[in-house]
């Protein structure tokens, strides 16, 4: 694993993050070098199948906020691909509002310009925008926007927080057992 995070995540993963490299093609000139012998494709589904979990805990805090009418939005960076599986194939879409995906945008954070476009899109003054991260340099980067940002969890060792720590950051009480609900249903409320 420590082999294939280098060599996919130095130097050439940024244009993939902007959509100006398509993760396959990337996927094609490393993955020979490494022994893979199977198809771009075959490679990103098994990596996306085994990389991405739903912590149930945040799609109930998620789903509260939503009762409350409140906007949300998730912000990513990830490539066209990834982002589809988290917004259609996990369901984000029927309780977020928003989807900033860098390979959408084709601006990744910390850039100033992704902050802006956020902004823009929701029409909404920069201190009325709560932006929850895991890097701490997108935190930095959203605060110097004007944004409320606050930090959750640890990028640099690919770890979410903890749910109900977060629940208590933006005044909820924790829920009172851990959810069981698996990936969001599709075509569940919007």
């Amino acid at each position: 694993q420590a082999a294939i995070r280098q060599a996919l995540f130095t130097g050439r993963w940024a244009p993939v993050l902007t959509n100006d490299l398509h993760v396959h093609d990337l996927l094609a000139e490393v993955l020979p070098n490494m022994g893979f012998a199977g198809t771009p494709q075959s490679f990103f589904d098994y990596w996306m199948a085994r990389d991405f979990a739903v912590d149930p805990e945040i799609v109930a805090l998620m789903r509260r906020i939503k009762a409350l009418g409140k906007v949300q939005a998730i912000g990513t960076n990830n490539e066209p691909l990834r982002t589809s599986l988290i917004w259609d194939t996990h369901g984000f879409r029927n309780i977020a509002d928003h989807m900033f995906s860098s390979g959408l945008v084709g601006i990744a954070k910390p850039n100033a310009r992704y902050f802006a476009h956020i902004q823009q899109t929701l029409g909404a003054a920069p201190e009325r925008i709560l932006f929850i991260e895991d890097t701490p340099k997108n935190v930095d980067a959203a605060r110097a926007a004007g944004l409320q940002a606050i930090s959750y969890g640890d990028s640099s060792r690919y770890q979410l927080g903890n749910a109900r720590e977060l629940a208590a950051m933006l005044g909820f009480d924790p829920p009172a057992k851990r959810s069981t609900q698996g990936p969001l249903p599709r075509g569940e409320g919007g």
